[in-house]
Order: structure tokens, then C-alpha cells, then sequence
């Protein structure tokens, strides 16, 4: 069997290192400023007249958004250059944020609600510009650490997500409504000035990374679009939680905002510290399908437990909740790694598995439905709460959850293997077994009859 060339990369340099240093904070504040709402939002926006159903929708708005513009803004980088695109992106939101804090003095009624609205959908189109430019940087300006990169850029988001809630009850607490926006446009707008100082002025765009036919060959795939499925209902649930909440926390418990915001805080630093065990893991796993099958019956029964569910002969207490919260993210944390995992090995099982567009193409696709999807979960979190009342409304999401791992767990028991077993004479021939980097978590077995080169 040939032998494989191991290629060394060459170190960061130091320019690399302050412009991963400048995304990593700037990806902190756009997680931040997504999730900053979820601790004191309900509450006040009930206080201008706002139903949950409405509110949810102020929540989601700006998701389905994203959704649909972050492929327009992929067209449009060739016209507008990746650093005009982060830094008239990071304006445009950090304006919307200001904006959204002036709504106190907005009165209470239609008018507070369609000014929400509009604020967070402007602040979408700033947001879109964003993300796009900010993830069609890394195969330019980190082409030899692509993983490196993109594992950097995700911490920070998370970690912007598991801060912005306790950022948004702590200032809040200690100013006002418009405090925590005031605080955190402030944070973003620094970031666009270190951007524009450490940004090369005009990097080369890649006007391969998205091939029509790479979306052909990703959808096709059932492996794939049966894990992007998965990731779907995933965010759903996150949604759903993230935007019911709070309110479902003040029927049980009177609870400060900072107090709100902690539990807020320990669920992402559950998913935090799983994501990376799991991604662990998973990366040992041929395939982890039956794991995330697993996912998606752990986060049915803690929403139901969440509750609790209507029916059962029991009320819900800080406590429930508090557990609830950490077995929900732990399924979440194993859902999100394991759909991703699984749709990068179905790839590398897959006749394209030596085309390098595909998994930018796979990541890009998996990009623009967690949104979609953080999108709908709200949205249905408001209409269900406001019409069933929470412990009705955890039975959709239950139900959706239990349907949905069994599908996935029925998939993987009676499909065939997924994965060529290659003779012993075949492999003697030309076969190579590959492990491409995606990400610092996530890693591709890739069989073909090309070497692949490795972070490719």
C-alpha cells in the first residue's frame, strides 16, 4: 500500500494570530448580542402589551432572516470586499442594538411591537453581512489553518451565547431596559474599529466555495439531509427554550434578573463543557447516529420534565427546572456535534468524498438551517405557550423529539452499512483511508482511491 507524505503546517503568523484574536472577539459579540435578550426580554415586553406569541416572533425574526440572506451576501462578496462586508455589517447591527434600547420610551401596544420588528430586522440584515463575511475569511486569510480558524470562531460565538444572557440580567439589574443593548453595541462597534485596523483591505474571494453542484451532491445525499433534519429539530428545541423560559421561571420561582440570567449561564456552560467531551468522543465513532438518536430522546424528556407535562402528577420547582436545563443541553451538546460529525463522515463514505468544496458547502448549509431553525423554535414557543399554556405546549416538543430519534435510530438498525468494507486485495491496490480536518472537533474518514491531503 503506498505510503501517505506527511506535510507540516507551517506556525500562525503574526498576523494570523491578531486577526484570529480580532474574529474571536468579534464573534463573541455577535453571540453575545443573539442571546442577550432571553433573561429580561419577556417581561418587559409584556409590560408594552406584547403576547408571548408576539414576543416569540421578536425573537425569531431575525433568525429567518439570516436564513435567507446569508446566501444573497455569498453572492455579493465578489462587489462588496470581506472587510467592508464585517465592518458595515457590525455597524449597521450595533446601530439596530441602540435602537432596540430606545424602546422603552416607545408606547406600550402595536406601536412597541412593530418597532421591535423592524429594529430586529434591520439588525438581521446587518447580522447576515456579518456571518458571511466573516466565515468566507477563513480559506483566504488562514488557508493553511482553516480548522484552527473555524474552531476559533465557534468558540467565541458559544461563548458569546453563554454570556450574553448573564451579561443582559447583570447590567440590567443594575440599570435599565436600554442598558444591556446601550453595553453591548458599544462592545461591537469596538470590534468593527479592531477589524478595520487588522483586516487586510482586500482579500482574494474564493468564488468556488458556492458551487451549485456541491448543494446538489450535499442534498442528495439522505445521510446528510437526514442529519441536517436532525440539527433542525435540534433548534427547535433550543429555540423553544431559550424564549419560554423565563416566563415558565416566574410562574415558579420570583427570581432576580441576575439570578434568571445564572441559570441561563449554567445550561451554556453544560452544553460548553459537553459539546467538547462529545465532540471527543464522536471523533472516535464511525458513525454516531444511534448517539444522536439518544440526543434527541434525552432532550424529548427533559422538555417534558421541563414542564412538567400535562398529565403528570407533578409541579414544576426550581430545582426540576435547574435539572431539566442540564440534561436538555447535554442532549443539545450531543445532537449539534454528533448531526454535524455524522453528515461530514456520511461525505467521506459518499463517491464525492475527495471534492474539498463539499465540506464548506456541508458547514455553510448546516449555518443557514441553525438558523431556520433558531428561527422557527421561538415562533412556536410564542403561539403554543399563549394558546395551550406551557405544560401543553412541551407535548408538540416531545412528541416531535421522540418521532424524530426514532426515525433516526430505525435508519441506522435496518439500513445497510454506510460505509465501504474494502477486500484485502483492493486495499493492497490503491485504496487510502484519509482523516480531514473540519474542525478541532470534527474530523472526516474519507475512503478513496485519491490521496487527500490532510486540513484540506
Amino acid at each position: 500500500m503506498p505510503s501517505e507524505d506527511s506535510k507540516a503546517s507551517s506556525p500562525l503568523t503574526k498576523e494570523q494570530k491578531k486577526l484570529l484574536i480580532a474574529y474571536f472577539y468579534m464573534n463573541f459579540c455577535v453571540g453575545a448580542s443573539n442571546s442577550i435578550l432571553a433573561p429580561f426580554f419577556p417581561r418587559e415586553a409584556e409590560l408594552k402589551g406584547a403576547t408571548p406569541s408576539q414576543y416569540g416572533m421578536i425573537f425569531s425574526i431575525q433568525e429567518v432572516i439570516c436564513f435567507f440572506l446569508c446566501p444573497v451576501f455569498v453572492k455579493l462578496l465578489p462587489v462588496i470586499n470581506t472587510r467592508w462586508m464585517v465592518i458595515g455589517g457590525a455597524i449597521l447591527a450595533s446601530i439596530s442594538i441602540v435602537c432596540f434600547g430606545l424602546l422603552k420610551w416607545s408606547p406600550a401596544g402595536q406601536g412597541f411591537i412593530i418597532l421591535a420588528f423592524v429594529i430586529r430586522s434591520i439588525s438581521a440584515i446587518g447580522s447576515s453581512a456579518l456571518i458571511t463575511g466573516n466565515y468566507s475569511s477563513i480559506p483566504v486569510l488562514f488557508n493553511h489553518h482553516m480548522a484552527q480558524a473555524y474552531g476559533t470562531f465557534e468558540l467565541g460565538q458559544g461563548l458569546g451565547s453563554i454570556f450574553g444572557p448573564f451579561i443582559g440580567g447583570l447590567v440590567f439589574q443594575y440599570t435599565d431596559f436600554s442598558g444591556p443593548f446601550f453595553v453591548m453595541a458599544a462592545m461591537e462597534l469596538i470590534a468593527a474599529l479592531i477589524i478595520f485596523i487588522v483586516l487586510p483591505p482586500g482579500p482574494k474571494y474564493d468564488t468556488d466555495a458556492s458551487s451549485g453542484s456541491s448543494f446538489k451532491s450535499v442534498l442528495s445525499n439522505y445521510w446528510i439531509s437526514l442529519n441536517l433534519g436532525v440539527s433542525i429539530v435540534a433548534c427547535i428545541f433550543l429555540g423553544f427554550n431559550d424564549s419560554s423560559l423565563e416566563p415558565h421561571i416566574r410562574e415558579v420561582a420570583n427570581l432576580s434578573p441576575f439570578q434568571t440570567g445564572s441559570i441561563f449561564l449554567a445550561s451554556g456552560l453544560t452544553y460548553a463543557i459537553f459539546s467538547q467531551l462529545f465532540g471527543w468522543i464522536i471523533d472516535k465513532m464511525n458513525d454516531p447516529t444511534y448517539l444522536s438518536s439518544f440526543s434527541l430522546f434525552l432532550c424529548a424528556f427533559s422538555i417534558g420534565f421541563l414542564g412538567p407535562l400535562h398529565g403528570l402528577p407533578f409541579k414544576a420547582k426550581l430545582w426540576t427546572i435547574v435539572l431539566s436545563q442540564v440534561t436538555l443541553h447535554i442532549g443539545l451538546a450531543i445532537a449539534f456535534v454528533g448531526t454535524f460529525d455524522g453528515a461530514m463522515k456520511a461525505h467521506g463514505r459518499s463517491k464525492h468524498c475527495d471534492d474539498p468544496l463539499i465540506p464548506r458547502t456541508i458547514s455553510s448549509i448546516f449555518v443557514a438551517f441553525y438558523c431556520f431553525g433558531n428561527g422557527v423554535g421561538p415562533a412556536l414557543a410564542g403561539f403554543l405557550v399563549e394558546n395551550m399554556g406551557y405544560q401543553k405546549a412541551s407535548w408538540p416538543l416531545f412528541c416531535l423529539g421522540i418521532v424524530t430519534g426514532t426515525i433516526l435510530w430505525i435508519s441506522a438498525f435496518t439500513g445497510k452499512k454506510h460505509y465501504p468494507e474494502w477486500s484485502a486485495e483492493t486495499k493492497e491496490e490503491m485504496a487510502f483511508l484519509r482523516r480531514v480536518s473540519i474542525n478541532k472537533n470534527t474530523h472526516v474518514k474519507c475512503v478513496t482511491l485519491n490521496t487527500i491531503e490532510e486540513n484540506e
